[in-house]
Order: C-alpha cells, then structure tokens, then sequence
C-alpha cells in the first residue's frame, strides 16, 4: 500500500512529495535486499541524489 499513496500527480507539491516518498520505499526496500544477499547498499549515492532532488525542488 505505501507505493498507491504515492502517485497522486494533481500538483507540483504533490508530485514532490510522490517522489520523496518513492525515494523513501526504494531506500528502505534496498538496505533490507542489499543486507540479505550481502552487498553494500550505496548509502553516499542516495544521500547526494537526494540532494540533487531537493535542489531541483529548491530552483523552482
């Protein structure tokens, strides 16, 4: 059910939100499936994709 909520697309915010909260499902499912088969789960390149994302947000 977290993915449903997610994908509204009736306003920029809300898109921003969407993405925000997919980023946040990807990053949890991710670290659980990089710790069970054993794989670095690449915490830097998250951290500065999400910096990218808020700075995209941010330019608006």
């Amino acid at each position: 059910m977290k993915t449903a909520n997610n994908f509204t697309f009736n306003s920029i915010k809300n898109n921003w939100k969407a993405l925000f909260a997919t980023s946040n499902l990807v990053s949890e499912i991710g670290n659980k499936l990089a710790e069970k088969l054993g794989y670095e789960y690449p915490e830097k390149l998250e951290i500065d994709i999400r910096k990218y994302f808020n700075y995209l947000r941010n330019k608006q």
